[in-house]
């Protein structure tokens, strides 16, 4: 199955597809083919959201497209991943003429990307220069609390006194050593892109983390 994800997120575009090899390992036949940079606010209305795809829709149809994956954050918004996701999802359906052999789903990011940058921590050890994780930081976070904490405080809270946090840049060096499974084990968020690629261990379900060789 050949996918594309559609995001409005710079940094997501330029870091995301450091993980993708991995991805592509635990995902069977399935393979993202193209990531492609939509300029919308992620609490934006979803007719405004689904227009905006319009275009995207048109690129993965004639990349011979399943699967298109939208990839928004959640931010401030009260309602629950679930429903906002199928709210745009049906609009994407019903503005962007999608064909019948292409499937949307719209997958949020609880609450934005560093909620998933910050599930990975050891990504962050890697980078001893740069980062500092500490018990106190990790408490926040492991176990399957990535979702909840104020991540982006947290990252720049690790970040050595002579850095400034760059979300694009450390998203990068983030992605570039992230494990994706260390990272689904502390975000929902995450299992659920996982489990919408079809990667195991979460291809049928991924409201728990799997422990491996547990």
């Amino acid at each position: 199955m050949h996918v594309v994800v559609i995001t409005e997120g710079t940094a997501e575009y330029k870091s995301l597809p450091r993980i993708y090899p991995q991805l592509h390992r635990n995902c069977g036949r399935n393979r993202i083919v193209r990531t492609l940079l939509i300029n919308v606010s992620p609490d934006a209305p979803p007719a405004a959201i689904a227009r905006r795809c319009i275009p995207g829709v048109k690129i993965a149809a004639k990349l011979g497209a399943t699967l298109i994956v939208v990839l928004l954050d959640r931010e401030r918004q009260r309602a629950c991943c679930g429903r906002i996701a199928r709210t745009i999802q049906e609009e994407v359906y019903k503005t962007a003429s999608v064909p019948d052999e292409v499937a949307v789903e719209v997958v949020l990011k609880d609450r934005k990307f560093e909620n998933w940058l910050i599930a990975d921590l050891d990504a962050l050890r890697a980078q001893p220069a740069r980062f500092l994780v500490t018990n106190a930081i990790e408490q926040l976070v492991a176990p399957d609390k990535a979702d909840k904490c104020d991540a982006e405080s947290l990252i720049k809270r690790a970040l050595r006194k002579s850095f400034s946090y760059d979300k694009t840049d450390d998203g990068f060096r983030v992605c570039i050593r992230m494990d994706v499974m260390k990272a689904a084990a502390n975000s929902r968020s995450f299992r659920h892109l996982l489990h919408v690629l079809g990667c195991r261990p979460y291809a049928q379900s991924c409201a728990r983390p799997v422990v491996e060789n547990a």
